[in-house]
Order: structure tokens, then sequence, then C-alpha cells
């Protein structure tokens, strides 16, 4: 049996580490799967939410409000038709430092869906770090 990762750090297409500057826009793509590793169409899902908050051990707070947010294409999320490729928009609001004692903050999206009538589901987080910007407000 094959296990898929479900947690990964942000990286660009050569595997780098991508650093986000805080209060910029970032797009990320990735392909909706169900259990069997096929992609889900768009008309085959039910549900699409996004989570952000601060990947930290205690308080983990949210970020810019977006906790269990409707993303199924509404413009901050969009699901191709047939691939399933979902192109995620975060805005500056998105990536604001939380805390601004840190040098680097890591942040986390936490992307959830049903399909199959909403029998099945799925759950994906990704992490990535925020670099805090001394003249960014």
């Amino acid at each position: 049996m094959a296990v898929a990762e479900n947690r990964v750090i942000l990286v660009d297409s050569a595997g780098a580490l991508i650093t986000v500057a805080e209060r910029t826009t970032l797009r990320i793509l990735l392909t909706l799967q169900d259990e069997t590793g096929a992609a889900i169409p768009s008309a085959g899902l039910t549900t699409l939410t996004l989570t952000l908050y601060v990947r930290d051990a205690t308080a983990q707070t949210i970020i810019n409000s977006v906790d269990d947010v409707n993303i199924l294409n509404t413009g901050r999320g969009t699901v191709h038709a047939t691939s399933g490729l979902l192109t995620l928009t975060l805005l500056p609001a998105d990536t604001q430092i939380v805390d601004s004692t840190s040098a680097i903050e890591w942040h986390r999206a936490l992307i959830e869906w049903t399909y199959d009538a909403g029998a099945k589901a799925g759950k994906y987080e990704i992490d990535f770090p925020v670099l805090n910007l001394n003249k960014v407000s």
C-alpha cells in the first residue's frame, strides 16, 4: 500500500524551499486526488475549504480570519474542470506576520475537501516560511 504525504513544505519546481515575503500574494498549485490517487475534477467536489494559521506548538493563531473558508471556485481557489488542478491564491493579508519579533514565521495552509457527494474526504497541509520585512506593516 502506498501512503501519500499529506503535509509538505512549499518548494519550487526545482525542489528549493520557497520563502514568502510578508504581505505578498502567493499562488500555490496542487492536484486534488481521491483515495486511489486519481484526480478529482471540479464537478466531483462537494466542498473545498482553507484554513490558514501560524504553525507553532501552542497558539496556532488563525491568519486573516481564514478558518474553514469556502474556496471552491471562489476566485481564491479554482479547480480545473477535468484535471483536478487546484490554483490557490493567498492574498497579502494571508501572508501577514503575526509575531513581529520573529524574523521568519512558519505558516500552514490546511486544505480540506469532500467528494463523492460528501461521502469521502481528503486533507492536505502546506507549510511555508514567511519572511518578516523590517519596513512592512
